[in-house]
């Protein structure tokens, strides 16, 4: 159906809900903190051998400068030494007198650093990636140092011509905090190349610690929005390589789950979600990988993130306006999957849900069917009347949805399990304005299909309802209970002071 409503992407205002606080965050590493949840499990390949620095007890300025100015020297020894101590200055833990990130912005010595990054040394690139990576990683101002000193082009020809994966993965860290930044930040990392040189890289046999922070990697750099929609084009390049690493560290819900591997499925599957925020030819290259009944079986498995990341994922697919596509995906199971998640104590999963779920009903006749046949419609208008707001608006998009695709029999199913005395009795209670139009706009496309219903608005008092929201200060509200009023109740507005009250 070309005129559903489909809800695809993060933030495109209300018409798509891009549902915060269900999502992580654009997510900022610093080597250090990682280093301690991954130190348990050592790496395959060799460490880059470097060299240690002994810092002094007192750090002030002076200190940090005379490490800076060795960057500056034409002896690699040196401006190996200078690298290492920038790296320990701004990896120390204990307090220090002086802000050492304050120092390197003001003198300007990420300049000095970045064109190390992509050197023939590969101990002088790693230490510089890794302060860079660091630098990356801290607030704005201090973070867009790193793309102002020319770092990203070089960070991404670093990650194209090394063989060693430890540096490889350092500079696609770096460039992942650089993605946290922002849209234009993203656009740009992948109109520079990243993708072409992230292939070699997620072909390459690599431990779990490399693939959880390479994956991680992917997911920031690729989270939509995007800037064009050429930019989800280029990262469905990734899509069969991410796949076989979905493959390789596929999990059993019954059995003892591993963190890291929960972290890295997380990744990976928020990475198809953004993927399936493009258009349709996107959310085929996803679908052909045939990876949708897995995830429709991690949505069992109790752990938030993973949960949030599979309907994600299921509901940007739903919303393609292939019909073999969405018929493929209810085939695997959705529907019942999802109803399960609405028990999440997890306000956040729950909104998830019901926003996976509108797009669900917003396709075929044929998917509203097993939406029924699996009792959802109860359960959705139990959800919307009892749950938090911001539940039950995702709930009000599917009972609109469910109206506008539903064939007859559908709509009196929806009309027995009483959907218009739901949406009143919520529509008096909800203070969101946004909100009261959705469920007015739910409203109206019930009784345009059956007009007879307006009896049950009626005998709960909704004409009075609606004649108290004429005079909303909202627009949207008001205009809409005008015309539901002078469309389905003309002989019953000039009455109103012979009702009775608002009655449920």
């Amino acid at each position: 159906m070309d005129d559903r409503n489909v809800r695809r992407g993060f933030q495109n205002n209300f018409q798509r809900k891009s549902i915060k606080q269900s999502v992580n965050d654009l997510r900022k590493k610093k080597r250090e903190e990682m280093l301690e949840s991954s130190r348990a499990d050592p790496s395959t390949e060799p460490p880059i051998k470097t060299i240690d620095v002994e810092l002094p007890d007192v750090i002030n300025e002076d200190v940090i400068m005379s490490y800076a100015d060795k960057l500056l020297l034409p002896d690699p020894d040196e401006t190996l030494v200078g690298l290492v101590a920038v790296r320990k200055l701004i990896s120390r833990r204990k307090n220090a007198t002086v802000n050492v990130y304050e120092v390197l912005v003001r003198r300007d010595v990420i300049s000095r650093v970045s064109p190390f990054a992509n050197c023939d040394s590969e101990k002088h690139a790693h230490e510089a990636c890794w302060i860079l990576t660091n630098i990356a990683s801290r607030e704005s101002a201090v973070a867009l140092t790193v793309v102002k000193a020319g770092a990203v082009p070089r960070l991404i020809q670093t990650i194209h011509k090394t063989k060693n994966l430890q540096l490889a993965e350092q500079a696609i860290w770096a460039l992942a905090n650089i993605a946290g930044e922002g849209t234009q930040y993203r656009s740009n990392i992948i109109r520079m190349g990243i993708v072409e040189s992230m292939t070699s890289v997620l072909g390459r046999q690599m431990d779990r610690k490399h693939v959880r922070n390479i994956t991680w990697a992917v997911s920031n750099i690729a989270r939509t929005p995007l800037q064009d929609p050429k930019d989800i084009k280029e990262l469905t390049k990734l899509v069969p390589l991410c796949a076989n690493v979905f493959r390789s560290v596929q999990v059993d819900p019954t059995k003892q789950l591993v963190t890291v591997e929960l972290d890295i499925l997380v990744d990976i599957i928020f990475f198809f979600s953004f993927v399936a925020d493009g258009d349709d030819d996107d959310i085929t290259v996803i679908v052909k990988e045939n990876l949708t009944p897995m995830i429709v079986s991690y949505m069992a498995i109790p752990y938030a993130r993973l949960n949030s990341a599979c309907l994600r994922c299921l509901g940007n697919l739903m919303s393609s306006h292939d019909k073999t596509i969405g018929d493929y995906l209810v085939s695997c199971g959705v529907v019942p999957g999802m109803l399960r998640l609405f028990q999440s104590a997890l306000p956040s999963v729950r909104r998830e849900v019901a926003w996976a779920m509108s797009n669900i009903v917003a396709g075929s006749q044929d998917h509203l069917k097993v939406f029924v046949d699996h009792n959802a419609v109860p359960i959705v208008l139990r959800t919307m009347e009892h749950d938090v707001p911001e539940v039950a608006t995702e709930c009000s998009w599917i009972v609109m949805n469910y109206a506008s695709a539903c064939n007859d029999e559908q709509m009196q199913h929806l009309l027995d399990c009483g959907a218009l005395e739901t949406l009143f009795r919520v529509l008096k209670s909800i203070t969101n304005y946004k909100t009261k139009s959705l469920i007015l706009d739910a409203v109206s496309r019930l009784l345009t299909k059956r007009p007879d219903a307006t009896s049950i608005v009626e005998s709960v008092g909704g004409v009075q309802l609606l004649s108290s929201l004429m005079y909303n200060q909202y627009a949207s509200v008001s205009n809409t209970a005008q015309t539901l009023l002078q469309e389905h109740f003309s002989d019953d507005v000039g009455d109103l002071g012979e009702l009775g009250g608002f009655d449920f």
